[in-house]
């Protein structure tokens, strides 16, 4: 799967419109969750997400690869899921539980990405769970 650079939203990210975009993606995942179920393999759910964003028009950039900057110098990168509508940050997980790993590693995307929120969608249970993470 190619990685895609990471271009941000020339737009606002004000927070109406993050919320609206979390609403759109997680309708999408309860879709999902509710044709396919739970539990199965987070390629399967991101791939399903994908499908559904396209076909609902939803702007999205999928594995995108960030340079991770430090003192004016390229040290590494950082990459994520999705990046939807330029503003919005998506993982699909299958996970008994979020945990402060989770959090701290989407933190750091974050920054390193210039962008305030992420949603985390847990595809483990036959109800959606999800979490907001915000730098």
């Amino acid at each position: 799967m190619k990685s895609e650079k990471f271009t941000p939203n020339s737009g606002s990210a004000d927070g109406f419109l993050l919320q609206e975009t979390c609403y759109k993606i997680t309708g999408c995942a309860i879709d999902i969750l509710n044709a396919l179920g739970p539990g199965l393999k987070e390629s399967v759910y991101s791939a399903c997400l994908k499908i559904e964003m396209d076909k609902r028009g939803i702007a999205y950039q999928s594995d995108c690869v960030c340079p991770l900057i430090y003192e004016d110098t390229q040290v590494g990168e950082v990459s994520v899921p999705f990046v939807v509508e330029g503003r919005l940050v998506v993982a699909c997980v299958v996970s008994e539980h979020f945990n402060e790993t989770d959090y701290s590693r989407y933190i750091s995307c974050l920054r390193a990405l210039d962008l305030s929120m992420a949603l985390l969608l847990n595809f483990q249970f036959g109800k959606l769970q999800w979490r907001k993470i915000q730098a």
